[in-house]
């Protein structure tokens, strides 16, 4: 199974309405193929998709461990929800980095030219955490219109979808 294959099944799991709105937009944010950095950790295409998932694993070592300290406590946490907070946190990093030319002196001290990505927030200018929240809203805007639509057309009633529900109901 490939990275994205289990990203995005981990997130169908959820078993939460609109996600497969969201993987399609990630998609087309270049989320799968996006570095998580410019310098540092995951600064290689493929590097967020790399990260989200470490850092789902890590979440998921410590739910195990407060399972283990604390029995019954499953009840008052949401798998689903850690799921979608640890794979998700960074979407904004999905279109900030481009790829640029960078200088760096070699081992003998001459400046060498190496491919490396710079930053770009013009398109987005916000800190990383608030657009990485504002642009699921615009993924879950973008589904609840979809639904309305489809509900104006004479689709199934009840098909409201609420923006919690992403995050807190099946």
């Amino acid at each position: 199974m490939t990275e994205k294959e289990r990203f995005d099944n981990i997130l169908r799991e959820t078993g939460r309405r609109g996600i497969d709105n969201v993987l399609v937009e990630l998609d087309k944010l270049g989320f799968y193929s996006a570095p998580a950095s410019t310098k540092f950790h995951g600064s290689y295409s493929g590097g967020l998709l790399k990260h989200s998932l470490n850092v789902y694993d890590e979440a998921m070592m410590v739910l195990e461990m407060q399972l283990k300290l604390c029995p019954g406590i499953e009840q008052l946490i949401p798998v689903g929800s850690i799921a979608i907070a640890a794979l998700l946190h960074d979407v904004c990093k999905a279109e900030i980095y481009k790829p640029e030319i960078k200088k760096r002196k070699n081992a003998e001290g001459v400046w060498e030219s190496y491919d490396g990505y710079g930053v770009d927030y013009s398109n987005f200018p916000l800190g990383h955490g608030e657009k990485s929240v504002i642009r699921l809203l615009i993924v879950l805007v973008r589904v609840i219109d979809s639904i309305l639509t489809q509900r104006r057309r004479g689709a199934e009633n009840g098909r409201y979808l609420m923006v919690c529900h992403l995050f807190f109901h099946k």
